[in-house]
């Protein structure tokens, strides 16, 4: 899709959807001559800084599912294979369904109903030890 396309679906300004193509926030991007082409993905959530532990790169994972956002490894400075093997160890737990449809990132995965539910911190539930051999880097 064409930045103006993007700009009207993500509700913002051109500006910020340059930015985040300069920062590298979005994957899968194409050129067609002068121009970018950007995957069609639900509009990038909003993350504040890097660096987060696992539990909490997961809890962004699965908010960015069930808000419907596009995240991706980049946006939250981790590899690309760590975002994977996270995104493996949310659906070996039964948190998402889904496959990868563009890079590193969460599009083509989905809340599973049964495990969301905002008044928990989901993750806690999560037991790491048994995911471990997901989480090896």
């Amino acid at each position: 899709m064409k930045i103006d396309k993007a700009e009207k679906k993500w509700g913002i300004k051109s500006i910020t959807i340059c930015k985040y193509i300069a920062n590298g926030w979005i994957d899968c991007l194409q050129a067609n001559g002068n121009e970018i082409i950007l995957p069609d993905i639900p509009k990038p959530m909003k993350i504040s800084c890097k660096n987060y532990d696992d539990s909490r790169i997961m809890e962004y994972i699965i908010k960015a599912c069930n808000t419907n956002q596009y995240l991706s490894s980049y946006m939250l400075g981790i590899s690309g294979e760590h975002f994977e093997r996270l995104l493996e160890c949310l659906v070996s737990e039964g948190y998402l369904t889904g496959k990868s449809e563009c890079g590193f990132s969460n599009v083509g995965y989905h809340v599973t109903a049964k495990k969301f539910n905002r008044n928990i911190q989901i993750i806690n539930n999560i037991n790491v030890e048994n995911n471990a051999n997901l989480l090896k880097f």
